[in-house]
């Protein structure tokens, strides 16, 4: 009998030994003074022993950015993240089951704005996902299709 949805929450250590090659490569830099942009990718190999496949891992990641700054008091931004292809899996009565289609890869969009009242004081609005997207990164375990965030940071 397979865990569903409903049954819910409910995680499994399932360990494993084996090594993991991670590729990173990344970019920043500025467009004029007042544009910056960043870029990321991350590859990943993984050769484990126990199991076929890393559970819930993307096979890559990377992240596309721009950053606009108004004379040092506003900042605002827009990102791209995608995830690449993951194997999803759980445990169904002590039996290691796995799901029989990939997790596609998913692209989500994101904004953020920053209003820096002082040196020492900020608040900043986070946007995510904004196209409302789900999908998983665990089995059975859909993400927040829309997520805004906000907040202030104080540093001496």
């Amino acid at each position: 009998d397979m865990i569903s949805a409903e049954k819910g929450n409910m995680f499994v250590v399932l360990p494993d030994d084996g090594e993991v090659l991670k590729i990173h490569g990344e970019m920043t830099g500025s467009i004029k003074d007042k544009v910056l942009y960043g870029a990321e990718a991350n590859y990943y190999n993984y050769s484990l022993t126990r199991y076929d496949f890393p559970i819930n891992r993307p096979d890559w990641d990377a992240t596309l950015g721009l950053k606009y700054n108004l004379r040092n008091k506003i900042l605002v931004g827009a990102e791209v993240m995608a995830l690449g292809n993951r194997q999803l899996a759980f445990m169904s009565k002590s039996t290691f089951v796995k799901l029989p289609e990939m997790e596609p890869v998913h692209v989500n969009i994101n904004l953020n704005a920053e209003y820096r009242y002082t040196r020492i004081l900020s608040f900043w609005l986070k946007v995510n996902n904004i196209a409302f997207n789900r999908y998983y990164e665990y089995a059975f375990y859909p993400t927040q299709r829309f997520v805004c965030m906000v907040g202030l940071s104080y540093s001496l």
